[in-house]
């Protein structure tokens, strides 16, 4: 099975907020993610998550595979979210395409390559 037309979408938002994420993903029935936890990250001058007394706090990364025509809802549904958070939540997108989405590599239709066997 190889699947096509879907974005891969990161979400990274700050740590304190990522119960609510997945809360809020559970109550408009999205799955299909992961999250990648305690990310430090520079934002811009004076906005750090550095993880240490100077810069408190880390940030996590969401990896959303959407479909491409369900794309501008989710994306519209995450604005409604992110409006409903304190300004100085940090939050940003990146939309990126997918070329192949292969969600059960067991069944998809690739010929296996032994990297082991003498040629």
């Amino acid at each position: 099975m190889n699947e096509k037309n879907f974005k891969l979408v990161y979400i990274y938002i700050n740590k304190s907020q990522k119960r609510s994420l997945e809360e809020f993903f559970e109550k408009i029935n999205f799955s299909y993610y992961a999250i990648q936890n305690d990310l430090e990250s520079v934002w811009e001058d004076g906005v750090k998550h550095k993880n240490n007394p100077v810069w408190p706090g880390t940030d996590c990364l969401f990896w959303l595979t959407v479909k491409e025509k369900k794309l501008e809802k989710l994306i519209g549904n995450l604005k409604w979210f992110r409006m409903n958070l304190p300004e100085n939540v940090i939050m940003s997108i990146t939309i990126m395409p997918v070329d192949n989405l292969f969600p059960n590599l067991y069944k998809a239709d690739i010929t296996p390559i032994n990297p082991f066997e003498e040629k």
